[in-house]
């Protein structure tokens, strides 16, 4: 598996148009709209986005009837995250810099 994160999600869809792996398509008002094309015989992508994970820190916040209501502190990792598999095909350039070393806990895996 290849993980990849980029700086935000513009440059990701950028990799994507770059790489070829978008296609436009046309609502029925005639409005046309780029989208992704995550899956192919070559390729599995899974889109992640945004990380946000619980840390553990606890906050008190008011709830129903004035109660005290305990929440997780989130916090959002840096960056726009996606995970990859090639089935024969090779990573396009435009995705090169994105590559990052495989996380110790992931957000998200194939099984």
């Amino acid at each position: 598996m290849i993980y990849l994160k980029a700086t935000s999600k513009e440059q990701f869809d950028q990799a994507m148009a770059d790489a070829g792996w978008t296609r436009d398509i046309e609502d029925r008002i005639g409005n046309t709209f780029t989208v992704p094309v995550p899956y192919t015989e070559s390729r599995s992508l899974d889109i992640i986005g945004i990380i946000q994970k619980e840390t553990e820190e606890i906050q008190e916040v008011d709830g129903p009837l004035e109660r005290p209501v305990h929440i997780p502190v989130i916090e959002t990792l840096d960056g726009y995250h996606a995970n990859l598999i090639l089935h024969g095909e090779n990573l396009p350039d435009a995705f090169s810099s994105m590559v990052i070393d495989a996380p110790v806990t992931p957000n998200r895996a194939f099984l």
